[in-house]
């Protein structure tokens, strides 16, 4: 039996991060998010926080393996973040780092 791909379907990947705090306790804020990646289109980090939830796309993309950066939006502030990285268009992408930027305020609550 034969199976026909059908070239036209997009498959969308993602790759989940999980909660994280960082280790501390404080509220922070995410500056930036660096990716070692490369990608054919520009990938999205998503950043939800218990009250907000928001994706942003990266500055750029390449088909060869650099950085891309992401900017996060400048009032997402919270204790925890859950992180989550997907592709556009069902585009190809390899992902070797990812490096997240976390800056702690004084504040717990």
């Amino acid at each position: 039996m034969a199976y026909q791909i059908d070239t036209t379907d997009v498959v969308t990947a993602t790759v989940n991060f999980g909660k994280q705090n960082f280790g501390s306790d404080a509220r922070k804020y995410m500056p930036a998010v660096y990716l070692g990646a490369s990608s054919g289109a520009a990938l999205n980090m998503r950043i939800k926080t218990p009250t907000q939830d928001y994706t942003y796309s990266a500055r750029g993309a390449s088909t060869d393996m650099q950085i891309q950066r992401v900017d996060p939006g400048k009032g997402l502030i919270a204790n925890w973040f859950e992180l989550e990285l997907s592709n556009t268009a069902g585009g190809d992408f390899t992902l070797a780092t990812v490096a997240f930027t976390p800056l702690a305020t004084t504040r717990r609550i």
